[in-house]
């Protein structure tokens, strides 16, 4: 009950005046008293209309810090609005976990994969405003001629909501993305190489998320707003909404007072290289913003308000958001559902649309989306028929543990804002899947019997020794180390020893930046590479797992006499937003030029 409440009952209950018997006076007290009861009730039903109050925003708060130190997870920003307030912006834990420096109000996470949403409606707003386009008109109809993806159905075919749905049918081929795509190929140049990409799933018949797609939609955005994709999403979300702590983390060199990646090592949290955040260029639609839990609302916000900002004025039509909520594949994620009877509530996806997904969260309408880079992983829920947004982001090692974390705190928080009984508790937030589900299997035991790994020698180092070479993917470079033992580069960032298990079949172990891949507490399992024989026993190709799912990517070893560097310059920069990054991608570009011969498609 609020003060002033507690206040007015004294006045009447305890007030100086001694009522008088007259009928008046008998009248006023009753009017009083009924307008006591009615504010009462107001009050009440205002908290419950509210879904939280004070003493509840108080319990999430020690319910998430529970979390943070039981799941061991540094840090986590959060943002909660509801009926155009925003009721909490804030981060908690270490964004700095290995010098123990605090997170605070304007520490910056990225957001991974809910960078997705932004692009999808700058690309809503440039499809509405042109009467010749749809999200089904062929994307061919929108780029030149000149565009191809690997056959012709698909090249003929594809259209944006095939991209935005991840139902082109081609694998998200991951691990080049994380090893770093190299510097001199652009965003353009990334997008004439998808033609080589091997699809393993016909169109429109499969989900397989894939983070170059999206590449493509934002290089798509370009053409149509003859800028930067950078620029349109500054231009058209950033700046109208005041998301002034908001950016792209390809474009930052200075990471003070952002989150930063880290890992476990021997049990403690070790601090990353942030540099390894860059990785996420040139495919900066499908990834690459940061922001902070203030700047996040004013987005929930828009989100909410079908395109008006906090202020009520109008950022898009209403028309641009709804569109993306269209579905576009059937139950995609179906191993992060929860149901009845294993568990006590149902979250079961239906769809994923474009750029999210929608579910039912015991029984209430859930648009969401996940996001993922380097160790920050992000949420985003909405429950649009009960005006609630709920934002959430982590940094900290990948593990199991980081995941139901932030399952358990978008659970809860849904729960107190919807006005539900929660489903969990300070004690079932740090066991989850669990008591429902048996937990995952140790990291000790599983360590243990992944150890044993007896290297061999099978035939003259030098046999394996060379580059190798993939049309879309570009270099591995096999070579000596300075052990006299085979190592092998790919990408920016990829550098692995590598230790035969038999002839052909190597296992590889990270080193440098992305040692945790392969080296921490909760990442041991080596990448398998296997090296390819001629009939005459010559070693002239790898195998390569750049998608987990799909490990059979080629890489030929010495370069296709077929593939060459030249390809279009549209005048469009397609990697910045500043003139400084322009010229670089220019100087890129005529890198490439210059040195053909040693640049490898």
């Amino acid at each position: 009950m609020s003060d002033s409440v507690v206040c007015f009952c004294k006045s009447i209950v305890c007030g100086k005046r001694r009522p008088r018997c007259g009928t008046r006076s008998k009248i006023q007290s009753l009017h009083k008293w009924i307008f006591f009861i009615v504010y009462l009730f107001f009050t009440i039903f205002q908290d419950q209309c509210q879904g939280a109050t004070d003493s509840d925003l108080k319990m999430f708060q020690d319910i998430v810090e529970e979390v943070l130190k039981c799941r061991n997870v540094p840090a986590v920003s959060l943002t909660l609005v509801k009926d155009n307030k925003v009721l909490m912006a804030k981060s908690l834990g270490y964004s700095d976990p290995e010098n123990k420096i605090k997170a605070n109000a304007r520490t910056k996470f990225c957001i991974g994969s809910l960078t997705k949403a932004f692009t999808a409606t700058v690309l809503s707003k440039l499809v509405n405003e042109r009467e010749n386009f749809t999200f089904d008109t062929p994307i061919r109809e929108i780029m030149d001629k000149s565009f191809r993806l690997n056959d012709d159905a698909r090249t003929n075919e594809v259209s944006l909501r095939d991209l935005l749905s991840h139902r082109v049918g081609i694998p998200q081929y991951f691990k080049a993305l994380l090893a770093g795509i190299p510097l001199a190929v652009s965003r353009e140049e990334l997008v004439r190489r998808l033609r080589f990409m091997t699809p393993t799933e016909p169109l429109r018949t499969k989900f397989l998320y894939n983070n170059y797609m999206y590449t493509l939609a934002g290089h798509i955005a370009e053409r149509m707003a003859g800028k930067s994709w950078e620029r349109v999403v500054d231009d058209l979300i950033l700046k109208p909404l005041k998301m002034t702590e908001s950016g792209f983390i390809d474009l930052v060199h200075d990471f003070t007072n952002f989150a930063l990646p880290c890992a476990i090592k021997n049990g403690k949290i070790v601090n990353l290289d942030p540099m390894l955040l860059h990785s996420v260029r040139p495919c900066g639609p499908a990834g690459s913003i940061y922001s902070t839990a203030s700047d996040m609302s004013k987005w929930l916000l828009l989100l909410l308000n079908s395109g008006l900002d906090e202020d009520g004025k109008r950022i898009f039509k209403s028309k641009v958001l709804q569109d993306l909520h269209e579905p576009g594949m059937p139950r995609p994620f179906k191993n992060l559902d929860i149901a009845k009877p294993t568990y006590p509530v149902v979250n079961m996806a239906l769809s994923y649309d474009m750029a999210w997904m929608t579910s039912v969260y015991r029984g209430y309408k859930l648009i969401w989306h996940s996001g993922g880079i380097i160790t920050h992983s992000s949420r985003l829920w909405m429950f649009p028929d009960r005006n609630i947004a709920i934002y959430a982001v982590a940094n900290g090692p990948q593990t199991k543990h980081k995941g139901h974390a932030l399952t358990a705190i978008m659970s809860y928080a849904s729960d107190m804002l919807l006005g539900e009984t929660s489903w969990l508790n300070k004690s079932t937030v740090c066991t989850f899947p669990g008591p429902w589900e048996s937990p995952f299997v140790s990291l000790e035991l599983r360590h243990v019997k992944s150890a044993h790994i007896v290297p061999i020698t099978v035939r003259p180092a030098e046999d394996y020794i060379g580059k190798y070479f993939h049309r879309a993917f570009g270099e591995i470079h096999v070579f000596m180390n300075g052990s006299n033992k085979l190592s092998l580069t790919f990408g920016r960032y990829g550098f692995l020893n590598i230790s035969p298990k038999s002839e052909t079949m190597f296992f590889g172990w990270y080193y440098g930046p992305l040692w945790f891949v392969t080296a921490s507490d909760d990442s041991f399992t080596p990448v398998t590479i296997v090296f390819v024989k001629s009939n005459n026993s010559d070693i002239v190709g790898l195998i390569f797992p750049v998608d987990e799912m799909y490990n059979d990517t080629y890489f030929q070893k010495d370069k296709p006499v077929d593939m060459d560097v030249s390809y279009k310059i549209s005048g469009v920069c397609t990697n910045s937003s500043s003139a400084s990054e322009q010229l670089k991608t220019l100087y890129s570009i005529l890198t490439v030029c210059i040195f053909a011969q040693s640049i490898l498609l």
